[in-house]
């Protein structure tokens, strides 16, 4: 089976995650006639660092289930700075940078709200040790909702001024795409990936990678340019 594989489609690929550079992976890609790649970030980290240069590359990023669309004339957008996270809850996706950011946009923005969507991890029990470093009014105003529906999803970025994920890596960030199907901007790191996909859907901002005062920075860009958001 493994060598007479024809295409290999990589759903998703962290070049800084050696769990990904394993000799049976770039063996297989090396030996595939097809390598169908989310970025073109991959396909020349491919080409240029894993030297796998033999098969034809398609480039094509993610795309929504058609549900997800939503007419210009239904989005909505809240008199409250409602701010949404959708991701596991793994390290990498960096949760508590954005409550930490969060926590100092109230000082100007006291109406704000976060909700956070995903999945438990391993790393959970993390995060919840860093919300205890948190002021309680500020843990009031942050929601969790784990195992969350595609109604929840669609409903909460419904309710949202805009899409925050602030992962260090990302192959593509579907959610970036469900956020813009319901109308609402994103903004995330300018890590290669995720700025490649972010700055061709031409729908968010980016901010340094890791960097509380960047993120706080596009946060406040957002929340007080609505026109800026709605464009």
């Amino acid at each position: 089976f493994h060598y007479s594989t024809k295409l290999l489609i990589i759903p998703c690929f962290h070049p800084k995650d050696t769990d990904f550079q394993t000799p049976l992976l770039i063996s297989l890609l090396k030996k595939s006639d097809y390598i169908w790649s989310l970025t073109n970030f991959e396909k020349e980290y491919f080409q240029k660092q894993l030297k796998i240069t033999s098969p034809k590359y398609f480039v094509s990023g993610l795309g929504v289930d058609s549900d997800f669309v939503i007419s210009k004339k239904y989005i909505k957008y809240p008199k409250k700075p409602n701010l949404v996270f959708i991701a596991n809850f793994s390290a990498h996706k960096r949760s508590e940078l954005l409550i930490e950011a969060f926590d100092l946009i109230l000082k100007k923005h006291p109406q704000a709200t976060l909700t956070l969507l995903g999945q438990k991890t391993l790393y959970f029990p993390q995060i919840t040790a860093f919300l205890k470093t948190i002021s309680p009014q500020t843990r009031k105003k942050i929601k969790f909702i784990f195992k969350p529906s595609t109604q929840q999803i669609k409903q909460s970025l419904d309710k949202a001024y805009f899409l925050i994920l602030p992962s260090v890596h990302e192959s593509f960030g579907l959610v970036f795409v469900e956020s813009l199907a319901r109308g609402k901007p994103i903004i995330g790191t300018d890590t290669p990936q995720t700025a490649e996909v972010i700055n061709t859907l031409k729908g968010g901002l980016t901010f340094k990678v890791d960097n509380l005062n960047s993120l706080v920075k596009s946060i406040l860009k957002l929340i007080e340019s609505p026109p800026l958001s709605k464009k």
